[in-house]
Parts: C-alpha cells; structure tokens; sequence
C-alpha cells in the first residue's frame, strides 16, 4: 500500500499511487465518444432533439442514474468491508504467528540456566511427567538438554518464518487463479520466484521434496502461440504433456504417474510445523503436555484466519451483479451526452458529461481496487512488511531465553531483594543467589546462544525493491525520484540507484556493501535509508544450506539452470544468474555461502547432534 504524509495538501496532485492515472485514460476516450456525439448532433441531418429532449427521456435516464449510483456505491461499501476485514484477519494472523515464537521459546525449558551459572528451583510435585512414550531417558547433562532445547527452537523458528513466507506464495498463485485463470504477470512472477527461493533458504531437502511435489507453476511452449507463465493452485490433474514445462515444481516426467496433487504449500508447512512442535513434549528440556492445548489453540485460530484469506481472494464480485452494473454505466455514459441542448455549446455538452463519467467511474475503479487487498496492487496490503517483523521479533524471542537469559533472571531476583530483602528472598529460592557477573556475561561463554549463529540478515534483490518501491514505498519519494531531471532525461535506472543509495550489509561478515557511484558528486533524488518504513534484509536458515551428512550441500544446479533458461526472458530470471552488466552477481538468491560462515555453523551442529 503507498504510504503518504496524513494531512499533506499535495496528495490531489500525486499521479502515482492515486486514482486519477487509472481513471483518466478512460476518461480521454470516454471525451473522444461524447465529443463524436455532440458533433454527430450539431453537423449531423438527422434531428435526435425529438426523443432526447422530451421529458420520458430525461425521466428515465435519472431513474438509470439512481439505481447505477446505489449499485456502483453499495458495491464499493462492500469492497471496503473486504479490505478492512482482511486488514483484521492479517493482523491477527501474524499476531497469532509471533504469539506462537514467543509461547514457545519461553516455555521449552532446556537446563533452566544451568549452562549460564544458574541453579534452577526444584520443580512442584506433578508438574513434570514423564515422557510420552512411556520410556524413561538417563539423566541429560545440562549441556545437552540446552542443546536440544535450543534445537527445537531453531526448528520451530525457521518453520514459522517459512509458513509466513509460503502464505505470501499461495496468495500469489491463488490471486493469478481469480483474476486471471492461472496467468501470471510480470510482478506475480518475480514475487513467486523471490517467495520460493526464500523457502529453499529455509528449508531442508526432505521438506522441500514435500513442496516440489505439490507445487505447479508452468511455462506454456504452444507452437503457433505466444509463451507465457500459469500457475495452479488447489486440484487434481493428470500429468501433462511436452506443451508446458515446470518452473517450480518436479517436471511432469518425474512425479508419480498416477497424476499430480497440487496442494497449497501453507497446508504442507503447517503439518511439518506440528510435528516440530510436539517434539519436546514431556521431554526432560521440553515442555509438559498441557501446554499443548495452547499452541493447539494457536495454530487453529492460524489456520482459519489463511482458509478465510484465501476465501475472499477466491470469491470476488458476482459476475451477473459487476454485469448490471457495467450495463447501465454503458448506457447511461452513451445516452446522457444525447439529453444536452446542443445549442448551449462545447463545454454544455462535452465537458459536463465528461465530469460525470469521471465521477462515476471512480467508484467502480476504486470497488476494484479495495476488492482483493491482498495483491500487487498500489492499494494492497504489504504483506513483506509483516514478514518481516515476525522475522524481528523471532529474532528477539529466541535470544531473550538464550543470549540475555542470565540477564533476566538476575534483573528479576534484584527485585526480590528488594522487596523481600536478600536474606529472607535467599531462604523462598532455597538456592544460592545469582552473580553480577552473569549481568555482564552476554553468551554464556558460549557463541551457540545467539540468534545470529543459525539465521543471517541478507539483503533483498534489488529486483524485489523496485517493485516494492513501486507499490509500497513513500509517495512523496516516488513522486520525487519519478520527477527527476536524471529520470526523465538521463534514463536513473533504480535498480543501480537502490544498489548505490542503500546500505545493506550482509550479516556480520559485511560482504555486501554499498556499490560505489560511478558519479560521485551526483546526489541522489531520494535517501531511502532515511525512510522509516523501508526494509531491505530478509532472513536465511544456515542449516538449510547443509547437506544431512554435516557437509555443505551442493547447489540444485539442474532446477536454477532450468528455471534460469524458462525466465531468461523475464526479469525473475536475474534472481537466480547474472543476466548483462545491469545485474550483480550478489543479488542472485541461491548460491553457496561464506565458506568460513559455514564451518562456523557447522561446528555448532556437532555440538547439538
């Protein structure tokens, strides 16, 4: 959705982001036909005054004009109840998703700070059972119970992120379903390719053999026809023949012959989602059972907030209703120009009507863009905004009960002490009293801890910014860049101008820095680091990028150089290779990582294995 300054009085003018650059278009055509009617009337031999002039005529055209403008607004109404409905049920959506991390990282117990120094209070009578599957586990020591812990957190973090990311794909697909019977655009393309590369970032091979199974996004190779990309969503097919190839998903020749499921990838998520979530429990450093019933509780509400989602994208306006509507808007938009005394001149009979039509028009051009909030659209939702501050906080949830957890403890007990005084608060704890050093004691003494240890910050393609930018970004800065003598004269590509203005590192490793300018005493139109509202990382899975036996997983080259080949053509194919000199080669999404990242990471792993 674009974003502008409330109370700005520049917001008429904005050509951008507003309505008026649909509208008018329209509107100069519509001027074309009334500007041929009134002159049909004035040179014209054939005497229309006799029908259009008498008094059933006029009564009948505002009869017509009543009941299009009830239609057109009553329509809008409900296409404004659509777009805040959907505002409501993504917001709790991702409330329920970051409610989740944070239920979940909290209550996994692991050692209960043993690692950190600290002695944890024995447990009440009953509140701990014993495992689920009735076998009792020797003693852990407390390294490996916060190991686990740890593990489980990981796991349940990277599925949640992915769940979210696999919801944004779905959209897409299920929008080209609605609108357009599968076709994908220029944008829905570059979106599923970015949306989909981010899963395989955050996913193991065994879980993305459960999506490339499911998923369907096609490349029609017709003769005779003109190529273009389609998309399936929730249905059962046979397998298809040569006349289309696979640019997500298995090729057709290796699925089951039995026919193809195509399944929405957040289904398949969240069943992997809770078998990661009833791992720990009952487990020593998990959590008890009961617990369950909350995360349970949580998941539900989860899920049917995305099947009600995917219902209103799926359900747009009724053909025959937008069919009316459409029909009296043709005749009264025909008729009305004839009902003007063509003796009051030009601006009586053209420049009135054209008024009215604009009018018009404009509840019908908004209707459709509020009906489905949840696409590409200048009025949609930015649903990569929400993404990422679930990213944010997950990174928060996991390490307040990991890095800072010392921390916290010790704040808490400084709060005893002073209600209860220190004696009489050592004698309720029955254990000895935490030290300040632990306040200072960042990681434990062990670099395991930190969130950053298993996700990294990576940039997002400056394919991806640009149309977020065009959509989603500050309508004053887009108008502004737009505007500029160096875009309108000189050809500012923005994709070089992000790479040059932004400051996006990447990770700790700074291997991403700022391209230099090639002009620098060229200032550009528009500092986008001074944008509050502007975000340009996204989060990666290190672990995804290991192979099961400890190695580092060698790339899917037969899937990047096939899909690479299919979008050589669209500007998707530049987030996976190198197309000309007006690419870089740090934006393409799947590539092997920093080697000394890697063996980082992969020590860790050891640890927790």
């Amino acid at each position: 959705m674009i974003r502008y300054t409330t109370g700005n009085t520049l917001t008429i003018l904005y050509w951008w982001g507003g309505i008026n650059r649909v509208i008018l278009p329209k509107a100069f055509v519509y001027f074309l036909l009334v500007s041929a009617i009134y002159s049909a009337r004035v040179f014209g031999s054939s005497n229309l005054d006799f029908y259009t002039q008498s008094q059933p005529f006029h009564d009948t055209l505002k009869g017509i004009l009543s009941f299009l403008v009830f239609l057109l607004v009553f329509r809008l109404n409900q296409s404004m109840n659509r777009h805040y409905a959907v505002i409501s049920l993504v917001t709790d959506l991702f409330h329920g998703l970051e409610r989740l991390t944070v239920d979940f990282c909290t209550q996994v117990r692991g050692d209960n700070g043993e690692s950190c120094g600290l002695v944890s209070k024995p447990s009440r009578a009953g509140s701990h059972h014993e495992p689920h599957h009735g076998v009792v586990e020797p003693s852990l020591p407390p390294g490996a119970r916060s190991g686990l812990a740890r593990a489980a957190k990981v796991n349940v973090i990277r599925l949640i992120l992915a769940y979210a990311v696999s919801l944004l794909l779905h959209f897409q697909i299920l929008d080209a379903a609605s609108d357009a019977n599968g076709k994908l655009d220029g944008i829905g393309i570059d979106q599923i390719i970015f949306l989909y590369c981010r899963l395989r970032c955050l996913l193991y091979d065994e879980e993305m053999h459960l999506l490339d199974n499911a998923l369907s996004v096609l490349k029609t190779n017709e003769k005779g026809e003109v190529s273009f990309f389609r998309t399936e969503a929730n249905r059962y097919r046979l397998r298809g023949d040569s006349s289309f190839q696979q640019v997500i998903g298995y090729r057709e020749e290796d699925r089951c012959e039995g026919g193809v499921t195509v399944a929405p990838a957040p289904k398949i998520i969240m069943n992997i989602l809770l078998r990661a979530m009833q791992k720990p429990a009952d487990e020593p450093w998990g959590y008890e059972a009961r617990l369950w019933n909350i995360y349970w509780r949580d998941t539900l509400n989860i899920a049917k907030d995305s099947m009600n989602l995917e219902s209103i994208i799926m359900s747009p306006t009724p053909l025959a209703y937008l069919q009316h509507c459409r029909m009296l808007f043709l005749i009264f938009a025909v008729t009305f120009p004839a009902s003007m005394d063509a003796s009051k001149g030009f601006l009586y009979n053209v420049a009135l009507p054209l008024l009215v039509f604009w009018s018009i028009m404009g509840f019908d051009v908004l209707a459709a863009m509020l009906e489905n909030p949840l696409g590409n659209g200048e009025a949609d939702m930015n649903l990569h905004e929400k993404v990422h501050s679930l990213e944010v906080n997950a990174e928060i949830a996991f390490d307040a009960g990991e890095v800072h957890q010392s921390r916290l403890f010790f704040a808490l007990e400084r709060t005893e002490n002073l209600i209860l005084g220190e004696a009489q608060a050592e004698e309720y704890r029955n254990r000895e009293p935490l030290k300040a050093v632990n306040y200072v004691d960042t990681f434990c003494g062990d670099t395991s801890t930190c969130f950053r240890t298993y996700f990294h910050w990576v940039p997002i393609p400056t394919v991806i910014l640009g149309d977020m930018l065009d959509s989603h970004g500050e309508v004053e800065n887009l108008h502004q860049l737009r505007l500029h003598w160096r875009h309108l004269f000189c050809g500012l590509n923005i994709r070089k101008m992000l790479r040059e203005s932004l400051k996006r590192p990447k990770a700790s490793d700074n291997d991403y820095v700022q391209v230099e300018c090639d002009e620098p005493t060229v200032k550009h139109p528009v500092d986008f680091n001074k944008d509050a509202n502007y975000f340009c990382h996204y989060i990666e899975f290190v672990g995804a990028d290991m192979h099961a036996d400890g190695t580092n997983r060698p790339l899917d080259q037969n899937w990047i150089e096939r899909a690479a080949a299919l979008l050589s053509d669209q500007q998707a194919g530049r987030l996976l290779d190198q197309v000309d000199d007006e690419d870089s080669a740090r934006s393409v999404m799947v590539q092997g990582k920093n080697v000394s990242r890697f063996e980082k990471a992969k020590g860790i792993w050891e640890r927790l294995s």
